[in-house]
C-alpha cells in the first residue's frame, strides 16, 4: 500500500509539483502513523511499569538506526523514557512540544518543525497510549527528517515520468513485502500486547524471522515473563495479607475516597453487624448506618491526620463499645486516597471499669456508714457527761454493733482480697467435702435454734472427695447457712444437703424463708448488691457473702446457682468437680 501510494503520487507531481510535495508529505504521515502504531503496542506494557526500559531503549536504538526513523517514548509527565536518536536524560521535557499537546487533547497529533536535538527539520507523528479502563499512561512518537526526503523528490523530478511506470511494479512488489515484512508481524505484535493487556498471562509472540520484528517479539516475551512472575508474587502477598488481616482479633477495614469499603476482615464484620456478602464497592455509610462512624472518616480524609472515637453500638446480644482508630491512606504523592480503620472492642473494659468505679463508691458508703454511726455516737456521750447510765448503755450497744458490722465488713473485704489474687488453685488438695460442710453446720446450729428454725443435714456415709481448700470451702457453707438462718423467719426450716452426680459433688442450702423476686436473681452474686438494703444492715449483712460464695466455687472450678420462689424460700446449690482418682486425667473442652 505505502509502495502504491507513492508511485501515485510521483505521477501526479510529474503534473503539480506542489501537489506532489503535499502527497509525499502525506505518505510519510500515514507511514509514520503505522510506526506510531507499532511503536504504540511495544511501548504499552513499559509504560504500565512492567517492562525494562534500557532494554526498549537499546530495541528503539537499533530500530531507528535500521529505519532511518527516530523513535521516542514519554510517560504521561512528559518524562523521555526512551529515545532512538539521542540519550533519554539528557533530553528536556517534551509533554509542551505540539505533537504531544495535540495527542493529549485528541488522541493523535502531528508536526513539522525543526529538531534542536538532532539538528535537523522533521515532521512528527504522536499518538496518546491509554490503559484498559482509558487512563492515560504515556505517549509514543515517530519522526523522520523532511530534507532528505524533499531532496530525493528534487532529483528523481526529472525521471519521474520514465519511473512511473517502474514505480508501479516496484510499489506492487512493495505492497507484498510489506504485508508480509511488517504488518503481519505487527498485527500478531498488536494481537500479543491486546492479550497481555487482557490478563491473558500466557500471551506470547512467535515470529519465525530474524529481524528487528522478532527482536520485538523476544523483548515482548521477556517483559511478559516478568511481568508474570511479578504478578504471581503480588498474588502470593497478597494472599498473606488477607490471612493475616484475616485472622486479627481486631476490626480492620479500608474505604476509599468516596467512602467505599475496600477491605472489612471477618472481626470488623462482627463488631459492626454487617453483612458479609458484596462488601466490596459499597458506601460505608449505607452498611453500617451508623453517622458518627461517617463523621469520623470524612475528618480523616478532609484534615490528612489520625483521627479516634468510642461508639455504642446496640445489638441483639447487648450493647457494645468500640474504640475506633482511624489514619489517612496516602499515594506515594502524599495524596489521601482513602482512610483505613483499626476496630477495638473495649465492651469488658468498660464494664471492668464501671465495677471498680461502683466498688470503689459501695466500699466508702458501707464503711461510712458504720463509722459515722459509731463517732455520732461516742461525740454524743462525751458532749453529755450527766448521760444515764441506762442510755449509755444501749450507745455503748449500737457502738458494738457498728464496729462488729465494721470489723465484718473488712474481714469479708479482706477475704475477697485474698481469693481474688490467689494464682489458682495451687493451695488445693484433695478433701473430705462433709468436714467443711459438717463443722459449719456445728457452729451456727446455735443460732438457727435461736431463732427456733429447724434445721436438717443430709451427709452421704461414704467420703466425698473434691480436690480444694478446706477454709475456703468452709466459708462458702457458712455464708449460705448464714444467709438462710438471718432470712428466715421463726419456725421455719432449713435444708443443707450433700450429693453426687455427674462427676461433681453437689451442695445444696434450701430455706423456707422470704425468697428472692426474679429480677434480682441475676445480681445477687455482685459485690454489695441487696434486694432488701435497709432489712440487709438491720440483721447485719455485708453485701458480700454471695460474691464470696461465687469467688470461691469458680476457684474450685465449680458454679453456683439459685431457685427461689418470694414467700416460701431459696434453694442454692453449689457444684465442685470431683477429686479424680490418681493417675487419671480430667478431659478440659
Amino acid at each position: 500500500m505505502l509502495g502504491v501510494g507513492l508511485s501515485a503520487a510521483l505521477v501526479v507531481s510529474f503534473l503539480d509539483d506542489r501537489s506532489l510535495v503535499r502527497g509525499a508529505s502525506a505518505i510519510l504521515e500515514r507511514e509514520l502513523c503505522e510506526h506510531a502504531v507499532l511503536l504504540e503496542a511495544v511501548a504499552a506494557n513499559t509504560l504500565f511499569g512492567t517492562a525494562d526500559e534500557p532494554a526498549l531503549q537499546e530495541g528503539l536504538r537499533r530500530l531507528g538506526q535500521q529505519n532511518a526513523t527516530r523513535y521516542t517514548v514519554l510517560d504521561v509527565r512528559g518524562r523521555v523514557v526512551a529515545d532512538s536518536g539521542a540519550d533519554p536524560d539528557r533530553l528536556e521535557n517534551h509533554l509542551q512540544r505540539p505533537e504531544v499537546v495535540a495527542a493529549t487533547r485528541d488522541g493523535a497529533g502531528s508536526a513539522r518543525r525543526y529538531s534542536t536535538s538532532v539538528g535537523d527539520e522533521l515532521i512528527y507523528q504522536a499518538r496518546a497510549v491509554r490503559s484498559g479502563d482509558g487512563t492515560l499512561v504515556g505517549f509514543v512518537r515517530v519522526a523522520r527528517p523532511i530534507a532528505a526526503f524533499e531532496s530525493v523528490i528534487a532529483a528523481n523530478r526529472q525521471q519521474l515520468l520514465v519511473a512511473a511506470a517502474i514505480a508501479v511494479a516496484v510499489a506492487a512488489l512493495m505492497a507484498c513485502l510489506l504485508a508480509r515484512g511488517i504488518v503481519r508481524p505487527v498485527t500478531h505484535l498488536q494481537q500479543v500486547a491486546e492479550a497481555m493487556a487482557q490478563g491473558q498471562d500466557h500471551a506470547r509472540a512467535s515470529l519465525g524471522t530474524d529481524d528487528e520484528f522478532a527482536a520485538l517479539g523476544r523483548a515482548l516475551n521477556t517483559m511478559a515473563d516478568r511481568l508474570q512472575v511479578r504478578v504471581e508474587e503480588m498474588r502470593r502477598e497478597r494472599a498473606k495479607l488477607s490471612a493475616i488481616i484475616g485472622s486479627m482479633v481486631e476490626g480492620v477495614a479500608g474505604v476509599d475516597a468516596e467512602e467505599r469499603v475496600l477491605h472489612m476482615n471477618a472481626a470488623a464484620v462482627d463488631m459492626l453487624g454487617v453483612s458479609e456478602a458484596n462488601l466490596v464497592g459499597q458506601p460505608l455509610l449505607e452498611l453500617t448506618r451508623i453517622p458518627e462512624l461517617h463523621e469520623l472518616v470524612t475528618a480523616i480524609m478532609q484534615n490528612g491526620e489520625k483521627a479516634s472515637c468510642e461508639l455504642f453500638i446496640q445489638k441483639a446480644e447487648g450493647s457494645r463499645v468500640l474504640q475506633i482508630e482511624g489514619a489517612p491512606l496516602r499515594d506515594r504523592d502524599g495524596a489521601v486516597l482513602g482512610a483505613v480503620l483499626v476496630l477495638h472492642d473495649v465492651t469488658d473494659l468498660r464494664r471492668l471499669e464501671a465495677v471498680r468505679r461502683d466498688f470503689v463508691a459501695n466500699v466508702s458508703h458501707e464503711l461510712k456508714t458504720p463509722l459515722t454511726a459509731i463517732k455520732g455516737m461516742i461525740d454524743t456521750m462525751v458532749d453529755d457527761a450527766a448521760m444515764p447510765a441506762e442510755t449509755r448503755g444501749r450507745f455503748l450497744e449500737r457502738i458494738q454493733r457498728q464496729a462488729d458490722r465494721l470489723a465484718n465488713l473488712v474481714s469479708d473485704l479482706l477475704v475477697l482480697a485474698r481469693i481474688e489474687s490467689s494464682k489458682g488453685n495451687e493451695d488445693h488438695q484433695p478433701i473430705d467435702l462433709r468436714r467443711p460442710v459438717h463443722d459449719s453446720c456445728q457452729q451456727l446450729v446455735a443460732a438457727a435454734q435461736h431463732k427456733r428454725l429447724r434445721l436438717h443435714v443430709a451427709i452421704p456415709q461414704d467420703a466425698v472427695t473434691v480436690n480444694g481448700e478446706p477454709e475456703s470451702l468452709r466459708q462458702v457453707v457458712d455464708n449460705l447457712l448464714g444467709n438462710a438462718i438471718r432470712y428466715t423467719p421463726e419456725g421455719g426450716e432449713i435444708a443443707v444437703s450433700i450429693q453426687t452426680r455427674a462427676g461433681e459433688a453437689v451442695i445444696t442450702v434450701r430455706d423456707t424463708g422470704i425468697g428472692i423476686a426474679a429480677q434480682h436473681l441475676d445480681r445477687i452474686f455482685e459485690r454489695f448488691y441487696r434486694v432488701d438494703k435497709a432489712r440487709s444492715r438491720e440483721l447485719g449483712g455485708t453485701g458480700l457473702g454471695l460474691a464470696i460464695v461465687k469467688h470461691v466455687v469458680l476457684s474450685h472450678g465449680g458454679s453456683v446457682t439459685v431457685q427461689s420462689w418470694p414467700g416460701s424460700g431459696s434453694a442454692f446449690n453449689v457444684k465442685i468437680p470431683l477429686a479424680l482418682p490418681t493417675g487419671e486425667h480430667r478431659m478440659v473442652s
